[in-house]
């Protein structure tokens, strides 16, 4: 059940939650700072014309 919520959650958001976070009965506060930890800066904006 933990992959299923794993991949779930990568799907869902985009972000990447180690199944150890899971199963540590982690916190949603907990899985919010897990999360988190694995999203990187979005690059700078650029405008375009359509």
């Amino acid at each position: 059940m933990a992959v299923e919520l794993r991949n779930r959650i990568r799907s869902g958001l985009g972000v990447t939650v180690t199944v150890a976070t899971l199963l540590q009965e982690a916190s949603l506060a907990e899985l919010v700072d897990a999360a988190c930890g694995s999203l990187r800066p979005a690059g700078e904006w650029e405008e375009i014309s359509i």
